[in-house]
């Protein structure tokens, strides 16, 4: 599962939360869910919400055939956003995958809860 899936299957208000502090940041920010979720899962996990409020744009292993760590999955969502891996931050509570991220270039978070994502990013986009 996404850090995403992950994050809101957690706790209602998380989730709430989560996808209002998703959407803030899509006001100023290119957002990419990174997944590898099956074809087809994301249509199904995300049942009647409308994702493009959320992301820009979504790399889903089942339609490109791709899995994270693979290099090409995060080339692939910073080509998709028109940005350098240098300007994409990677969030994912796989130290694996985040390894992945950054050995193309790209800064990386390990999500281990919301209050620690939320402070890391804050002090990356700072920095921007």
């Amino acid at each position: 599962k996404s850090t995403v899936q992950q994050a809101l299957a957690k706790d209602e208000h998380i989730n709430q939360e989560l996808l209002d502090y998703i959407k803030r940041l899509k006001a100023a920010y290119k957002i990419c869910l990174l997944s590898n979720i099956g074809r087809g899962g994301a249509e199904r996990y995300f049942q009647g919400i409308n994702t493009a409020e959320y992301f820009d744009d979504m790399v889903l292993s089942g339609e490109v055939g791709l899995v994270k760590p693979a290099a090409e999955i995060y080339l692939l969502a910073a080509k998709n956003l028109s940005a350098e891996p240098s300007e994409c931050v990677f969030i994912d509570d796989g130290e694996h995958n985040c390894a992945g991220a950054r050995a193309v270039g790209m800064q990386a978070i390990i999500y281990r809860n919301f209050a620690q994502m939320k402070q890391e990013l804050a002090q990356i986009l700072s920095k921007t």
